[in-house]
């Protein structure tokens, strides 16, 4: 074998091989589709064999058969469970309204006797509650007084740390901001 033969055999190899590595990288997202695809053939092997003796060894029919009847064996949950979701919705929509009617509701107890950040906690439930109580008689009223007067006092009890929170005030909502230590 010549110089010329070797470098042709070479170059045929690597041309090889990248046209084998770009056919895995197009594959690539379809592996776990091909896998299911394998098991489900191989699983259903025997279902098929006799859906097939039945249809008079039509290989095109037995296929659809065996097609519809796991398109409905897989898809008759998830089309139930749509339609459950469907009626229940208007269940959750008005639990959503009244959740977000009543306001922020106040930590429990064993949250605030965290160490470190039960205390920070302590600061945004006594937030939530003042703006739960005020916020809500008078259109524009913050907690205590006003958006200014609440972004001050918050920032302050906030600030005791050596890392102060932030505080986003609008006329109906107080939001503090946390960082984490």
């Amino acid at each position: 074998m010549n110089n010329h033969q070797r470098v042709e055999n070479v170059l045929t190899l690597a041309a090889l091989g990248f046209l084998v590595l770009g056919c895995l990288t197009v594959l690539a997202p379809f592996v776990s589709a091909l896998l299911w695809a394998v098991i489900l053939a191989f699983s259903t092997w025997r279902i098929y064999e006799r859906v097939l003796r039945a249809c008079g060894h039509r290989q095109g029919l037995a296929a659809g058969l065996m097609t519809l009847g796991l398109a409905l064996l897989l898809l008759a949950p998830v089309l139930m469970v749509g339609a459950q979701l469907g009626e229940n919705i208007d269940n959750l929509m008005g639990a959503a309204r009244r959740f977000l009617a009543r306001g922020v509701p106040a930590p429990p107890p064993w949250l605030l006797g965290l160490p470190v950040i039960g205390p920070r906690f302590g600061i945004l439930g006594t937030a939530a509650g003042q703006w739960r109580g005020r916020g809500r008689q008078r259109k524009g009223a913050g907690l205590a007084g006003g958006p200014g007067q609440a972004h001050q006092r918050l920032a302050v009890t906030a600030g005791a740390g050596s890392r102060a929170g932030t505080v986003a005030t609008h006329p109906e909502r107080v939001c503090l901001v946390l960082p984490l230590p």
